[in-house]
């Protein structure tokens, strides 16, 4: 089991969703329901050194995959990856997993996939966007309306993940 995450930077909210795979195909589909659900796209998108994004890294510069850099460029944003073994530049892209565990999980138990994705929508819904961030001192949904104007919005046709 796989956990798609898609965060934005200001507002800290965020779109998951619980995965069978992290291949190309499902990877490049949850990013566009996240820009669905979030109603745009950051400019700069910040990576785990995800094998679907980062091919390798040369003289200390990552190799992007160019599929996805095709589906970046498709959306306008620019693909960001972290550097490998730099913790402090992971703090938002780690933290809200910790989140999702001691909250959303948190012993929980699920009949299945569909059911741990529901119960993840209406998390994020009631819980996450409307709690007021310890740092953000607002809520993800009030900060996200703010947000909103910095962020790309959709093209017209979403990729072709065919």
């Amino acid at each position: 089991m796989n956990l798609f995450s898609y965060l934005l930077g200001y507002s800290r909210r965020q779109y998951l969703c619980f995965t069978e795979r992290q291949d190309f195909d499902t990877t490049i589909r949850q990013h566009i329901q996240a820009f669905r659900h979030l109603d745009g796209v950051a400019a700069t998108c910040l990576y785990d050194n995800l094998k679907v994004v980062v091919t390798r890294w040369e003289d200390g510069q990552p190799i992007y995959n160019t599929r996805f850099l095709s589906f970046a460029t498709h959306y306008g944003f620019r693909p960001r990856a972290c550097k490998v073994r730099r913790p402090q530049t992971k703090g938002k892209v780690e933290r809200p997993f910790q989140y999702v565990e001691t909250n959303l999980l948190n012993g929980r138990t699920f009949t299945s996939l569909e059911h741990l994705n529901e119960t993840t929508a209406w998390w994020l819904e009631h819980v996450a966007d409307v709690r007021v961030h310890r740092e953000t001192k607002k809520t993800p949904r009030a900060a996200h309306e703010e947000e909103l104007t910095h962020l790309l919005p959709l093209p017209e046709h979403a990729y072709d993940t065919a």
